[in-house]
């Protein structure tokens, strides 16, 4: 547990030192937000005033206005739910190039080997849409993964606690990804990593499960999270690969 705990001051110290790592953890916050600034202006100035409208135009005076209204304050809720949802995935998407370098950057950053980050912006932008696909398909992968072990729960009621440390793992193994795949771990070199922290990942992926679970501080958790397991990982079972 001290572990663990010593991971998150040594996470904040690296933030605290490093710029760089900083500015790129904001990078894509700030993409996603004008991203979803356009998408919400049309939906409200576009979509809702021709809904507004149509229904003006068969139901008038108070019963089309309150009409109107139950349906904005449904569609409110629901689009602040899918806004809450989505936002994070598309964010988690759009970020992943500038993971891998945060991710490798915090390996230099230990190893005091930091430079202007002049160097990381080529390889962002050489690898961008690389990192972008490989980043879809894990999504769809860890997706499909977390429907699995849903399902499983409800099924078999017994399961739940193993299905929610599962879950917790593969919430770890999101993060571990990026230091997995730049030293090119083959699947078994991955599950030894996992199997050599267990109890630490465990504990860690349900922290991060609730922090992901909470509107905007799940948009910090995601920055945060590449760095804290980047230095889980260098003082792991496999450091010395």
């Amino acid at each position: 547990m001290s572990h663990i705990l010593k991971a998150f001051s040594s996470t904040l110290s690296v933030f605290k030192k490093d710029r760089v790592i900083l500015i790129l953890s904001f990078i894509p916050i700030f993409l996603g937000v004008i991203l979803y600034s356009f998408f919400g202006n049309w939906i409200l100035s576009d979509v809702l005033t021709k809904l507004k409208s149509w229904i003006e135009g068969y139901l008038s005076g108070d019963l089309g206005s309150i009409l109107y209204y139950i349906i904005f304050f449904t569609f409110s809720l629901i689009f602040i739910f899918l806004i809450n949802w989505t936002f994070v995935l598309i964010v988690s998407i759009i970020s992943s190039p500038f993971n891998d370098m945060i991710s490798e950057r915090v390996e230099r950053f230990i190893g005091n080997k930091r430079d202007d980050g002049r160097n990381d912006v080529k390889k962002i932008l050489k690898n961008f849409f690389k990192n972008i696909f490989n980043e879809i398909k894990k999504v769809i992968f860890i997706l499909s993964l977390t429907l699995i072990i849903f399902l499983l729960d409800i099924l078999v009621p017994f399961l739940a606690p193993i299905g929610i440390f599962l879950s917790a793992l593969l919430m770890s193994s999101t993060f571990l990804d990026y230091s997995w795949s730049r030293k090119e771990f083959p699947l078994r070199k991955c599950i030894v990593d996992l199997k050599g922290s267990l109890l630490i990942y465990g504990i860690s992926g349900l922290f991060f499960m609730g922090l992901l679970a909470l509107p905007i501080i799940n948009l910090f958790a995601l920055p945060f999270g590449v760095v804290y397991y980047t230095l889980l990982f260098c003082e792991g079972p496999l450091k010395e690969n």
